[in-house]
C-alpha cells in the first residue's frame, strides 16, 4: 500500500487542477458557443442527423478502442514504463481492430437507416480510432501525474480548432461533413500534443506482464460499452421511426440540456478522476472530498438547470430560432436528468478508485435492460416524453451507486442529502420566481430582452435565498476554499 498523500499538498494540486482546467474550459467555451449557434444556422437539422447517425457506431466503438486501457494507466499506478509501452502496443492494435469492425459494418448502417449516403460517412469518421488509440496512454500518464495544465492546454486546442474547423467548413458548404473534418482535425491536433509531452516507445506485449491491467481495462471498457449502448438508444430508435429531420432536433436538445453539466461537472470530472485515484488507498479523504465537491457542485449546477428546464421555449427560439422549438420538451427532461448525472458520474470515479469495476459493470447490465423498455413504449409519443424516460429511470439505475458508495465510505444518505438541500430550496424558489414573471413580461417585448432580465432576476433571487437563508452553510464553504488556498 503506498504511502497516504499529504493532505496539505493535495488541496494546493486540487485547486491547481480546477484553476487550470477552469481556466481552459471557459476560455474555448466562448468559441464552442459560437460556432453551435453559427452551425445550426448553417447547417440544417438533417446534417446534424447525419452525423448523428454515424456517431452511433462512433461512441460504441471509441470504448472498444480505448478499452479501459487509459483508465487502467491512471487507477494502477505501479505500472512501469516497460509495460507501459507493451500497453501502448495492444491499445494501436484495438484501435486498428476498431477501425475495421466500423468499417465493415458500415453498409448495415447505410441499410438500418435507410440512408446510402451513411456508409461513407461512418468510414471516414471512423478513422478517427486510429487517433485516439495513439493518444491512450500518453493521456493516461498526464493524467496519472495530475498535469492539469498540459492537458488543459491539449483539450483548449482540441475545442478551438473544432469550432474553427466547423464553422469554416459550414460556411464553404461542405454540410454535414464540416462536423466529421472538425472532429479529425482537431483529435489530430490533440494527439500530436500529447504525444510530444509523453512520448510512449511500442513493444511487443507479453501476456504475462499485460493480463492485469487488461483485465481491470476490460472491466472498465465492458461497462461503458453498455452504457454507450443504451445511451445512444434514444437517439437511434428517433433517428429509426422518426427520422433525420426529428433526430436532428434532439441532438440540439441533447447538447443544449448537456451545456451546465458538461461545462461544470465535466470541469470537476476532469480534475477529480486523477485526484481520487491518487487518494484510493485513504477512504476519509475521498470522504471528505466527495462531500465538498458535491456540495459546491449543488450550488453552480442546480440553478442552471431549473433555469434551463423552466425557460427552455424561449432559450430555444432565441438562440437557435423557431425552426428549432420542437427540441424544448426534450431540453426540460434533459436538462434535469443530465445534473443528476453529473453527482452519479462523481460516484463511479470514486468506486473506480476504490476498484469497485465489477459492480460498475453489473450496473451498466442492469441499465442496459431497463433503458430499452422506457425508450419503446415512449417513442410513438415524440422526442418530449422519449426524454423523460432518463428522469424515470434514475430511481432504478442510479441510487444502488449511492448506496454502494456510502457503505464503502462509510456515510450517511441522509447526511449527504442535507449536503444539497441548500441549493435545491433556493433553486425551487428561484424557478417559482422566474416562471411568475415570464408569465407578466410583455409578449411583444424582445425575446433577447425577456430572456436577459428572466436570467437576470432568477439569478438575484437564487443569490438572495441562498445567502439569506444558508448563511452558516455558504461561509461554511469560503472558509473551506479559503483555507484550501493558504499556504503551509
Amino acid at each position: 500500500m503506498s504511502p497516504k498523500p499529504d493532505s496539505r499538498q493535495m488541496d494546493r494540486t486540487f485547486l491547481g487542477g480546477m484553476a487550470w482546467t477552469a481556466g481552459a474550459k471557459w476560455v474555448t467555451q466562448v468559441f464552442t458557443w459560437i460556432s453551435l449557434f453559427l452551425a445550426a444556422r448553417l447547417l440544417s437539422p438533417s446534417d446534424f442527423g447525419m452525423v448523428e447517425m454515424a456517431g452511433f457506431v462512433t461512441v460504441i466503438a471509441t470504448v472498444l478502442a480505448e478499452f479501459g486501457i487509459g483508465t487502467a494507466v491512471l487507477q494502477m499506478q505501479e505500472l512501469d514504463r516497460r509495460v507501459l509501452a507493451q500497453i501502448h502496443t495492444v491499445a494501436f492494435a484495438m484501435g486498428c481492430a476498431t477501425f475495421l469492425l466500423a468499417a465493415a459494418i458500415s453498409p448495415w448502417m447505410a441499410d438500418f437507416f435507410h440512408n446510402p449516403s451513411l456508409q461513407l460517412l461512418v468510414v471516414i469518421n471512423s478513422s478517427g480510432f486510429l487517433i485516439m488509440a495513439l493518444q491512450t496512454v500518453p493521456q493516461g500518464l498526464l493524467q496519472r501525474d495530475l498535469d492539469y495544465r498540459r492537458l488543459s492546454i491539449a483539450e483548449a486546442v482540441q475545442a478551438c480548432l473544432q469550432a474553427l474547423f466547423t464553422v469554416l467548413a459550414a460556411w464553404l458548404g461542405y454540410g454535414y461533413w464540416s462536423l466529421v473534418i472538425a472532429a479529425l482535425v482537431s483529435r489530430t491536433a490533440n494527439t500530436a500534443m500529447l504525444l510530444w509531452w509523453k512520448p510512449i516507445p511500442f513493444a511487443w506485449p507479453r501476456w504475462s506482464e499485460v493480463v492485469k491491467p487488461l483485465h481491470f481495462g476490460t472491466q472498465v471498457a465492458l461497462s461503458r460499452v453498455t452504457n454507450a449502448v443504451y445511451s445512444q438508444l434514444d437517439a437511434i430508435l428517433i433517428g429509426r421511426f422518426l427520422g433525420d429531420h426529428s433526430l436532428g432536433i434532439y441532438r440540439l436538445a441533447l447538447n443544449l440540456a448537456s451545456a451546465p453539466a458538461e461545462k461544470i461537472g465535466f470541469l470537476l470530472m476532469r480534475v477529480t478522476g486523477p485526484f481520487f485515484a491518487r487518494l484510493q488507498d485513504d477512504p476519509a479523504q475521498m470522504r471528505r472530498y466527495f462531500f465538498g465537491i458535491s456540495e459546491g457542485l449543488s450550488f453552480a449546477m442546480i440553478p442552471l438547470v431549473c433555469g434551463m428546464a423552466a425557460l427552455a421555449p424561449l432559450i430555444v427560439v432565441t438562440c437557435f430560432g423557431p425552426q428549432w422549438l420542437p427540441a424544448a420538451p426534450a431540453v426540460q427532461f434533459l436538462s434535469l436528468f443530465m445534473a443528476i448525472r453529473s453527482f452519479i458520474s462523481l460516484m463511479q470515479q470514486l468506486l473506480t478508485s476504490l476498484r469497485l469495476t465489477r459492480f460498475l459493470l453489473n450496473m451498466s447490465l442492469l441499465s442496459f435492460v431497463v433503458m430499452p423498455v422506457f425508450f419503446y413504449f415512449l417513442v410513438p409519443y415524440g422526442i418530449g416524453p422519449i426524454a423523460s424516460a432518463w428522469l424515470l429511470a434514475t430511481p432504478l439505475t442510479s441510487l444502488p451507486i449511492l448506496v454502494v458508495l456510502a457503505r464503502r465510505l462509510d456515510f450517511s444518505i441522509l447526511g449527504y442529502g442535507r449536503e444539497l438541500v441548500p441549493a435545491m430550496l433556493s433553486a425551487g424558489v428561484m424557478t417559482i420566481t422566474v416562471l411568475l414573471l415570464q408569465s407578466v413580461l410583455p409578449a411583444h417585448w424582445a425575446n433577447a430582452l425577456r430572456l436577459a432580465l428572466l436570467v437576470g432576476a432568477g439569478g438575484l433571487v437564487y443569490t438572495a435565498i441562498l445567502w439569506f437563508g444558508f448563511q452558516p452553510r455558504i461561509r461554511r464553504f469560503i472558509d473551506l476554499f479559503k483555507r484550501l488556498r493558504s499556504p503551509g
